[in-house]
C-alpha cells in the first residue's frame, strides 16, 4: 500500500485527490462550484434526492490537534446549518481511532460513523485500490520519499551535478501542460527532445521533471555543461544514461551561440544525436526559440538535419486558463509570502488581472511569489509593483539591482557577467576584488574584509546559485539585463576593462559589442582603441589554466581562461573592426604568445584557429588601411604556416578541415613549402597518432567516419593508406554486426496526467485562490 504524507501536495491538489479517489471507489460524478467561501462543502452530489458533502481539510503540516480545533470551531456550525443525508470529511493528517471518535463527536449528528472519516491511511488504501489514480497524480508519487531516495542514489552514483533536492521541492509548483506529454513522446520515439521557448516560459522547469522522471527509472544523469565531445566520451554502451544540455545554443544573442558553430561543435552535436538514437539513453536540450531560428540559418548542417522533427515548442498557448491559474496558486501557496500579501493578490480578484496580462510567465510568477525578493516592497504597494513587473519584466531585476543590494553585490554581479555568468571561485573573487576596489574608489564605495562572502549570502537564491566551485546566474533573464545594463552604461564598461584580470573578460565586453543591444557599446571600442589594446596585451602573458581541481582518485582537471587561439582570433576581429597601430602590434603579441605555446608542446584548438586565419585573409581592402592590410598578410602568412607544421599533433578530423582549406575559401592552393609542410604533419600523424585516434572511437559510426575523413585526405597528398582503411572498415563491420544484435531498451512511457472533470472556468479558478486565505 502506498504510504504518503501528503505534503507536497496543495490544498488544491488535496482536493482533487480526494474527488478522484472518490469518484472512482463510489463510481459517482461530484457538482461542479460556484464562486466564493465553500460555506462548508468541498465536494457534492445529488442521488434519489439524498445530498452527501465532502468536506477536505489539508493539515499535513500542522497536525490532528489543529484540524479538531478548526473543526469544533468553524466545521461543526457550517455542518449543522447545511444538514445534508451524509458528511463526509477528508483530512490528510493520520488518525487512530480515538481521534475519529473525537471528529464525530464534534460534528454530531452529522457524521454517522467512522467510515465517514478519511484520515491520511485511508487516502493512502484508496490509492493501493486506484492505482491509475495514483499515476494520474503524477506529482504525487515523483515527490514521495521512495522516489527520492532512488533518484538522489542514481544522481550520486554518477556524481552529476543535478540538484536532485531543488528540483524535488519545487515539483510541488510544477502544473504540467500540453509540452509535457508532446516531450515525452518525442523521447519515446527517438530518444531525444529540444524544448524550445521564448524566455521565462519553463523550459528548464519542464527539462528537469523530465530529467527527474527518468532518474527515478533508473537512467543514471550526465550534466552536458559547455563540450559535446565531452558528453560523447562519457557514453557507456549498456548503461541507460539521460544526458541533459540546458541552453545548448548559448543563453543570451546570437553572439554566444555563435562559439558553438565556430568550433564545429554543429558537427559533433548531431554525431552525437545520431548515437542516441541508436542507443538506450536518451539526450534532454533547450534552448531560446530565437537562438534556434538563427543557428538555422547560419549552419547549413542544422537545416539539413532532423533537428527539428525533436523539437518541442514550449509556448505560452500551451498553458489554458486553468494551467496559468494553478501555476500562480502553486508559487503562492507553497512561498513565504505573508498573509497581508497574499490578501491583496486575492481581493477584488485582482489574480484574474494577472492570468490576463500579455506577459504572464512562470518567471513572473516566481518573483511575485517570492518575499525574499519583494523586500522593501510594502504590502500595499504590492499590487502596484506586480502590475509594474509584469508591463516590464526587466524592472524585476532592475529594481533589485539599483535599490535592494549592496554596491558588493553589484559589483560581483557585473564581475560574474564578465566571466561569462559561470565561474569558478578561485576566478570569480580575483575579478570581484579587482572591479569592486575600481568602483570604490571611483565611487566612494566602503568595503569590508568581509564583502565577498556577505555578498554571496545576500544573492544566494535571488540573483544565482551557489556549486561546489563556484557560482552562476540563478536564470538567463539576470545575464539579459546585465548585459543590457552593461551595453548601455560606459560607465560600467569602463569599470570591468579597466579591471579585468583574465583575457575572457575582455572577450565578453568585445562579443557584446558585436550584438545588436551592443552599438553604444562599439563606439566605446573604437573611441577607446589604444586603451582596449594596451589592455589586452597585458592579459596574454596570464595563465590558460587558471584553476587546478584535483579529485579524491588523484586525477586533475582545469578551469580555463580564453586559449592562446581564441586570444588571437579576438585580437584579429578587433584589429580588423579598429584598424589602429596599437591593435595590430595587439595581433602581433597575440600571435607570438601562440606559436609560443604550440612550440612548448600545448594542444592546439584548430577549430578557432582556422576561425582567426578566415579573419585576416577575408579583410576587404576598404575597412583597413594599407598598414593593417599589410600587418594582416604577414601575420595569416605566418600562421598558415605555424598551423601546418603542429597539425602534425592533431586527429583526423583536423586534417580533414585543413587539408584542402585554400580551395574551400576560394584562395590560392598551398605553396610548394606550405604543401611539404602539411606532408610531413600527416606522415608524423600516421606514425604517432592514428592508433591514437583508432582507440578513442567506441561505436561503428565513429569508425567510418574516421575512414571518411582520411580517405581524401591522404589521397590529395599522395599517401597510399589502403592497409590502414582496410582494417579500420574490418574493425567497424564487426562491431556494427555486434551492435545489430543488442536488443535496445525502451523507457516505459510516462502516462501523462489524466483530464480533470472540472471545468476551465473562472468560478473555478476563484474559489481556488479563496482557499490560500484559509
Amino acid at each position: 500500500m502506498p504510504n504518503y504524507d501528503f505534503r507536497q501536495l496543495s490544498s488544491h491538489d488535496f482536493e482533487v485527490l480526494i474527488r478522484d479517489l472518490l469518484q472512482a471507489e463510489w463510481k459517482v460524478v461530484f457538482q461542479s462550484f460556484t464562486a466564493g467561501r465553500d460555506q462548508g462543502i468541498d465536494l457534492q452530489f445529488t442521488h434519489d434526492g439524498h445530498r452527501t458533502i465532502v468536506q477536505c481539510k489539508h493539515f499535513a503540516g500542522s497536525g490532528f490537534r489543529k484540524l479538531l480545533a478548526h473543526v469544533r470551531n468553524i466545521e461543526a456550525s457550517k455542518a449543522a446549518q447545511i444538514a445534508p443525508q451524509r458528511y463526509v470529511l477528508a483530512a490528510s493528517v493520520g488518525m487512530t481511532p480515538a481521534n475519529k471518535a473525537a471528529l464525530i463527536a464534534a460534528l454530531s449528528p452529522n457524521l454517522r460513523g467512522p467510515e465517514d472519516v478519511i484520515g491520511r491511511d485511508d487516502v493512502n488504501n484508496l490509492l493501493g485500490r486506484h492505482p491509475e489514480i495514483e499515476q494520474a497524480h503524477f506529482r504525487l508519487w515523483l515527490t514521495s520519499t521512495t522516489v527520492l531516495e532512488t533518484v538522489l542514489h542514481n544522481a550520486e552514483v554518477s556524481d552529476t551535478e543535478f540538484e536532485v533536492r531543488r528540483v524535488h521541492s519545487n515539483l510541488r509548483k510544477y502544473v504540467p501542460n500540453a509540452c509535457y506529454p508532446r516531450a515525452l513522446e518525442l523521447l519515446d520515439r527517438g530518444n531525444i527532445v529540444i524544448i524550445s521557448g521564448i524566455p521565462g516560459i519553463g523550459k528548464t522547469t519542464l527539462a528537469e521533471l523530465l530529467l527527474y522522471a527518468h532518474l527515478e527509472r533508473g537512467y543514471a544523469p550526465v550534466l552536458i555543461r559547455s563540450n559535446i565531445r565531452d558528453a560523447k566520451k562519457l557514453l557507456r554502451r549498456g548503461v541507460k544514461q539521460i544526458f541533459y544540455f540546458d541552453d545548448f545554443l548559448g543563453q543570451t544573442f546570437l553572439g554566444d551561440a555563435h562559439g558553438l558553430l565556430i568550433h564545429n561543435q554543429d558537427i559533433d552535436l548531431l554525431d552525437f544525436m545520431d548515437v542516441i538514437r541508436q542507443s538506450e539513453s536518451r539526450l534532454v536540450m533547450t534552448t531560446r526559440e530565437h537562438i534556434l531560428s538563427n543557428a538555422l540559418q547560419t549552419s547549413e548542417r542544422f537545416r539539413h538535419s532532423l533537428i527539428l522533427e525533436q523539437r518541442c515548442i514550449l509556448a505560452l498557448a500551451d498553458y489554458s486558463f486553468s494551467e496559468k491559474a494553478k501555476v500562480l496558486y502553486n508559487h503562492i501557496y507553497f512561498s513565504d509570502l505573508p498573509q497581508e500579501y497574499r490578501r491583496r493578490l486575492v481581493a477584488d480578484d485582482f489574480f484574474l488581472s494577472i492570468l490576463a496580462h500579455r506577459n504572464f510567465s512562470p518567471r513572473q510568477v516566481e518573483w511575485l511569489a517570492s518575499y525574499t525578493r519583494l523586500k522593501g516592497i510594502p504590502s500595499k504597494d504590492y499590487r502596484t509593483f506586480v502590475t509594474g513587473i509584469f508591463d516590464n519584466p526587466s524592472e524585476i531585476w532592475r529594481h533589485s539591482f539599483d535599490r535592494q543590494i549592496s554596491s558588493a553585490s553589484q559589483s560581483l554581479l557585473l564581475a560574474l557577467l564578465s566571466l561569462g555568468g559561470n565561474a569558478h571561485f578561485a576566478m570569480l573573487e580575483p575579478a570581484w576584488r579587482t572591479l569592486h576596489s575600481t568602483r570604490a574608489a571611483r565611487y566612494g564605495y566602503r568595503s569590508t574584509p568581509d564583502a565577498f562572502r556577505a555578498a554571496l549570502k545576500e544573492l544566494e537564491g535571488s540573483f544565482f546559485k551557489l556549486k561546489p566551485y563556484g557560482a552562476e546566474f540563478l536564470n538567463p533573464s539576470i545575464k539579459d539585463f546585465l548585459q543590457a545594463l552593461v551595453a548601455e552604461s560606459t560607465d560600467h564598461t569602463t569599470d570591468l576593462l579597466d579591471s579585468s584580470c583574465y583575457f575572457t573578460q575582455v572577450n565578453t565586453l568585445w562579443s557584446l559589442s558585436n550584438t545588436p543591444p551592443g552599438h553604444k557599446l562599439r563606439e566605446y571600442f573604437l573611441t577607446r582603441a589604444d586603451q582596449v589594446a594596451h589592455k589586452g596585451e597585458s592579459l596574454l602573458a596570464k595563465p590558460v589554466a587558471v584553476v587546478v581541481m584535483r579529485d579524491p582518485d588523484g586525477g586533475t582537471g582545469h578551469r580555463f581562461d580564453v586559449l592562446p587561439e581564441g586570444r588571437l582570433r579576438v585580437a584579429v576581429e578587433m584589429a580588423t573592426v579598429i584598424d589602429t597601430k596599437a591593435m595590430w602590434q595587439f595581433c602581433h603579441k597575440a600571435a607570438e604568445h601562440l606559436r609560443n605555446a604550440w612550440r612548448s608542446g600545448d594542444t592546439p584548438d584548430f577549430d578557432i584557429a582556422r576561425h582567426a586565419l578566415d579573419w585576416l585573409e577575408d579583410v576587404p581592402a576598404g575597412n583597413v588601411s594599407a598598414i593593417g592590410k599589410a600587418a594582416a598578410a604577414q601575420l595569416a602568412s605566418a600562421l598558415r604556416l605555424e598551423l601546418l607544421w603542429v597539425l602534425r599533433r592533431g586527429s583526423a578530423e583536423d586534417f580533414y578541415l585543413i587539408y584542402d582549406l585554400p580551395r574551400e575559401n576560394g584562395r590560392a592552393a598551398w605553396s610548394t613549402g606550405e604543401r611539404a609542410m602539411l606532408q610531413e604533419s600527416f606522415r608524423e600523424y600516421l606514425r604517432d597518432g592514428l592508433d591514437e585516434n583508432r582507440s578513442n572511437c567506441s561505436t561503428s559510426k565513429d569508425l567510418d567516419d574516421l575512414a571518411s575523413m582520411l580517405e581524401p585526405v591522404a589521397d590529395a597528398l599522395g599517401h597510399n593508406i589502403s592497409t590502414e582503411l582496410d582494417s579500420i572498415r574490418e574493425t567497424a563491420a564487426e562491431l556494427q554486426e555486434r551492435e545489430d544484435r543488442r536488443p535496445l531498451k525502451k523507457l516505459e512511457k510516462i502516462e501523462p496526467p489524466a483530464s480533470s472533470p472540472e471545468k476551465d472556468d473562472v468560478e473555478t479558478v476563484k474559489r481556488m485562490f479563496g482557499t490560500l486565505l484559509d
